[in-house]
């Protein structure tokens, strides 16, 4: 078995976010925790399991052979849609702040809908690279992507979770015109996209609201824009350079969840400006990485797979950015590494790994390695080798 090498492109960002997300995570929650809980680390230990789960799975999909994989993508997208229904169920289903979300057993719970973006990604990805193989049968693999799409979104949408259900419809989207399928497919996704976004919106009476403090927090700001102007109190107080970690004001109960949706919120707030750029730098690094691996892959099936991964990971980042700084309305997605989450975390470092798995395959002479040692080292065994040949052609 060829060993496996790493792409440190993708490593080192992904460490650093991590690192940042470690430390605010703690920053913004200790407080709340302590009141809650009794316990200043209660939700930072909570983020460590995860986020060595997450690092455990990335490994996983880094040393998987995503072929075989690829066969069973319908019968893991048939599995997502039964735990997105057991969700639903009596005595599995658990409701938090009015949306079930999500499936308990005993202490362990996770999110489903976090797990049906990335195995929704991959089938899409299988099936729309198979528009290569079949000859004017684009219609066919239209029916089959809006099929799974529509099904998964609709699931999503009951629970409620439009946030998700936006970013799986922004996704599929890019995904639909880069497999370069009629150009009236797209435009028809593109209308129905628009349309079923809008009737949600208008049909209900709370997102409605939230639309119309978006664009006016301030003539709401007890009630539906409260959220917003304190994010936008918190930047506004870090200033270019910050006040310091741990030295958030918001996050003392005037910011709702700055732990999670709003973490974005006190990392300005503490870090300021640069601490911001850093972090937007570091997303923009993984999607230009990303975007690098999908062009350089020979298979059409790993380059869809490898675009809709780094853009699950990037758009989201980017939606919560957004929402952070005022710039789109609530949505309730989380930062990819850095907001506490365990079911987006795992999903993150999971794409991750696949991503990693793709770059070893198409760039075999990658410097760094996931086992062994670097190129130099083996340089000097070979040399050393070399050497030694040498001295007993001369004896």
């Amino acid at each position: 078995m060829r060993r496996r090498k790493i792409d440190k492109m993708i490593l080192y960002p992904i460490l650093f976010l991590n690192l940042i997300g470690f430390v605010m995570i703690f920053s913004a929650s200790n407080i709340l925790a302590y009141e809650n809980y009794g316990d200043s680390y209660y939700f930072i230990k909570r983020h460590g399991l995860w986020m060595f789960c997450g690092f455990l799975s990335m490994f996983f999909f880094f040393t998987l052979d995503i072929d075989k994989l690829r066969k069973i993508s319908f019968v893991l997208v048939c599995l997502m849609w039964i735990f997105l229904v057991l969700v639903f169920l009596p005595g599995f289903g658990r409701t938090v702040g009015g949306a079930t979300r999500w499936i308990g057993v005993g202490a362990f719970t996770f999110q489903p809908a976090e797990f049906s973006k990335l195995v929704l990604i991959f089938h899409l990805a299988n099936i729309l690279s198979q528009k290569i193989r079949v000859v004017n049968e684009s219609k066919i693999i239209f029916l089959h992507f809006i099929l799974v799409v529509g099904t998964t979104v609709s699931l999503i949408l009951f629970q409620p979770d439009l946030g998700t259900v936006l970013l799986i419809l922004i996704v599929a989207g890019i995904l639909l015109y880069l497999a370069e399928i009629k150009c009236y497919y797209v435009i028809a996704y593109t209308f129905c996209t628009f349309f079923l976004c809008s009737l949600m919106v208008f049909l209900v009476p709370w997102r409605f609201k939230r639309i119309i403090a978006f664009m006016d927090p301030f003539s709401d700001p007890l009630g539906m824009g409260y959220q917003l102007i304190q994010s936008l109190l918190a930047i506004a107080r870090g200033g270019i350079t910050g006040l310091g970690i741990g030295d958030s004001k918001q996050k003392l109960f005037y910011l709702p969840e700055p732990h999670t949706d709003f973490v974005f919120s006190v990392l300005g707030e503490e870090l300021g400006l640069i601490g911001c750029f850093l972090v937007l730098i570091l997303f923009f690094l993984l999607l230009l990485r990303g975007f690098k691996i999908a062009y350089k892959c020979e298979s059409n099936f790993e380059s869809l797979l490898v675009f809709g991964t780094t853009l699950l990971i990037s758009i989201q980042g980017l939606l919560n950015m957004s929402v952070a700084t005022g710039l789109v309305p609530t949505t309730g997605i989380p930062l990819p590494m850095i907001s506490l989450g365990g079911s987006s975390l795992l999903v993150t470092h999971s794409s991750i790994g696949i991503l990693m798995n793709i770059s070893a395959k198409n760039a075999p002479n990658s410097d760094y390695e996931f086992f062994g040692k670097s190129k130099r080292v083996q340089r000097f065994r070979n040399s050393k080798k070399t050497r030694i040949e040498n001295l007993r052609g001369q004896n």
